[in-house]
């Protein structure tokens, strides 16, 4: 069984409204960076997070359906993953565009500080073209 990434919400209220309604369809599921995202609040998302909502893969397409259906203005168009530009592969992963220790130690200073780290941008490479997008 491996757990996948539905979606991220920018607010506790989203995120446990929308776990409501997945677990009224029997569809287990649990947020991650809840804690984190309410601390800092409007910097999570610069900082490449946001409250998940994790499910269990076999769900995904069920899931995905249903946040279509019970909230289509918002969320009328979800991406179910994320897929190549290029190549049409869903094969695609999430890297920081500076080195990983880099990156590691501007987000722990700017924890310590106190202060945004406005510098941490992400991107997505495709592990089959290799195009960075």
């Amino acid at each position: 069984m491996k757990i996948v990434t539905l979606m991220t919400c920018g607010d506790s209220a989203e995120a446990n409204i929308i776990k409501g309604h997945l677990q009224n369809e029997e569809i287990p599921c649990f947020l991650t960076n809840q804690n984190y995202t309410d601390l800092y609040g409007g910097m999570s998302f610069k900082l490449g997070t946001g409250i998940q909502i994790q499910i269990r893969e076999e769900d995904l397409e069920k899931a995905a359906k249903i946040i279509r259906e019970t909230y289509p203005e918002q969320y009328g168009q979800v991406e179910v993953k994320t897929v190549c530009p290029k190549c049409g592969s869903g094969n695609v992963k999430l890297k920081f565009t500076k080195p990983r220790l880099k990156m590691f130690l501007l987000v722990i200073l700017s924890v310590l500080a106190m202060v945004p780290a406005t510098k941490v941008r992400t991107e997505y490479f495709c592990k089959d073209c290799k195009a960075v997008f």
